[in-house]
Protein backbone atom coordinates (compact mmCIF):
# COMPACT_ATOMS: atom_id res chain seq x y z
CA UNK A 1 0.00 0.00 0.00
CA UNK A 2 1.15 3.51 -0.75
CA UNK A 3 0.79 6.74 1.18
CA UNK A 4 0.53 10.72 0.05
CA UNK A 5 3.47 12.38 -0.99
CA UNK A 6 4.82 15.26 -2.41
CA UNK A 7 7.21 15.59 -5.11
CA UNK A 8 9.57 18.56 -5.39
CA UNK A 9 11.31 18.58 -8.73
CA UNK A 10 12.50 21.85 -10.77
CA UNK A 11 12.26 21.02 -14.53
CA UNK A 12 9.57 20.47 -17.19
CA UNK A 13 6.66 18.79 -16.93
CA UNK A 14 4.15 17.03 -18.90
CA UNK A 15 0.51 15.58 -18.50
CA UNK A 16 0.37 12.39 -20.26
CA UNK A 17 -2.00 10.30 -22.23
CA UNK A 18 -3.54 6.99 -21.94
CA UNK A 19 -1.78 6.02 -25.12
CA UNK A 20 1.64 6.78 -23.69
CA UNK A 21 1.42 4.29 -20.49
CA UNK A 22 3.02 1.61 -22.62
CA UNK A 23 6.31 3.58 -23.62
CA UNK A 24 6.13 5.55 -20.41
CA UNK A 25 6.07 2.50 -18.43
CA UNK A 26 8.91 0.76 -20.41
CA UNK A 27 10.91 3.65 -20.12
CA UNK A 28 11.11 3.93 -23.84
CA UNK A 29 9.05 7.36 -24.21
CA UNK A 30 11.68 9.87 -25.99
CA UNK A 31 11.18 12.09 -23.61
CA UNK A 32 12.61 9.74 -20.84
CA UNK A 33 15.44 8.87 -23.32
CA UNK A 34 16.24 11.75 -23.98
CA UNK A 35 16.61 12.72 -19.88
CA UNK A 36 18.68 9.53 -19.02
CA UNK A 37 21.26 10.30 -22.24
CA UNK A 38 21.64 13.99 -20.62
CA UNK A 39 22.19 12.83 -16.61
CA UNK A 40 18.54 13.87 -16.41
CA UNK A 41 16.32 12.85 -13.80
CA UNK A 42 12.80 11.47 -14.62
CA UNK A 43 9.62 10.69 -12.92
CA UNK A 44 6.09 9.78 -14.19
CA UNK A 45 3.23 9.11 -11.52
CA UNK A 46 -0.49 10.60 -11.12
CA UNK A 47 -0.62 13.28 -9.87
CA UNK A 48 -4.61 13.56 -9.04
CA UNK A 49 -7.12 15.13 -6.70
CA UNK A 50 -9.67 13.20 -8.27
CA UNK A 51 -9.85 9.17 -8.27
CA UNK A 52 -12.06 9.47 -11.00
CA UNK A 53 -9.80 11.61 -13.43
CA UNK A 54 -6.85 11.16 -13.06
CA UNK A 55 -4.31 12.71 -14.52
CA UNK A 56 -0.44 11.30 -15.08
CA UNK A 57 2.46 13.96 -15.16
CA UNK A 58 5.99 13.23 -16.23
CA UNK A 59 8.80 15.68 -14.77
CA UNK A 60 12.10 15.83 -16.51
CA UNK A 61 15.23 18.09 -14.66
CA UNK A 62 15.92 17.11 -11.51
CA UNK A 63 13.96 16.03 -8.49
CA UNK A 64 14.94 17.93 -5.75
CA UNK A 65 13.09 15.60 -3.00
CA UNK A 66 9.73 13.14 -2.35
CA UNK A 67 8.08 14.38 1.17
CA UNK A 68 5.71 11.53 2.60
CA UNK A 69 5.58 8.88 4.47
CA UNK A 70 7.36 5.95 2.73
CA UNK A 71 9.98 8.80 1.51
CA UNK A 72 11.97 11.73 3.20
CA UNK A 73 10.22 13.81 5.87
CA UNK A 74 12.53 17.06 5.11
CA UNK A 75 14.79 18.77 3.35
CA UNK A 76 16.93 20.86 4.11
CA UNK A 77 18.81 23.07 1.22
CA UNK A 78 20.79 26.10 0.77
CA UNK A 79 20.27 28.93 -1.78
CA UNK A 80 23.22 28.36 -3.43
CA UNK A 81 23.24 24.23 -3.55
CA UNK A 82 19.66 24.91 -5.40
CA UNK A 83 20.63 27.71 -7.42
CA UNK A 84 24.13 25.16 -8.64
CA UNK A 85 20.88 22.20 -9.34
CA UNK A 86 18.50 24.38 -11.30
CA UNK A 87 21.59 26.22 -13.93
CA UNK A 88 22.71 22.65 -14.09
CA UNK A 89 19.03 21.38 -14.98
CA UNK A 90 18.40 24.29 -17.40
CA UNK A 91 21.97 23.49 -19.53
CA UNK A 92 21.27 19.38 -19.97
CA UNK A 93 17.48 20.28 -20.26
CA UNK A 94 18.03 22.86 -23.67
CA UNK A 95 21.37 19.70 -24.29
CA UNK A 96 18.28 17.51 -24.62
CA UNK A 97 16.43 19.18 -26.50
CA UNK A 98 13.78 20.61 -24.18
CA UNK A 99 12.55 24.25 -25.03
CA UNK A 100 9.66 24.94 -22.02
CA UNK A 101 11.29 27.04 -19.45
CA UNK A 102 12.22 25.13 -16.72
CA UNK A 103 10.14 25.84 -13.17
CA UNK A 104 9.50 24.71 -9.81
CA UNK A 105 7.20 22.09 -9.41
CA UNK A 106 5.55 21.18 -5.52
CA UNK A 107 3.32 18.34 -6.63
CA UNK A 108 1.03 16.65 -4.25
CA UNK A 109 -0.12 12.88 -4.74
CA UNK A 110 -2.86 11.48 -2.64
CA UNK A 111 -2.98 7.55 -2.47
CA UNK A 112 -6.50 6.85 -3.32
Amino acid sequence: MGADATMVFFGVRFATTEEESDALSNETDPRMLAAINHQLDHWWGSYSQDPINEQEFLFVGKKIVRIGYEHEFELVLALNELRVLAEDAVVKLRAAGFSDKPQLYVQFAPDF
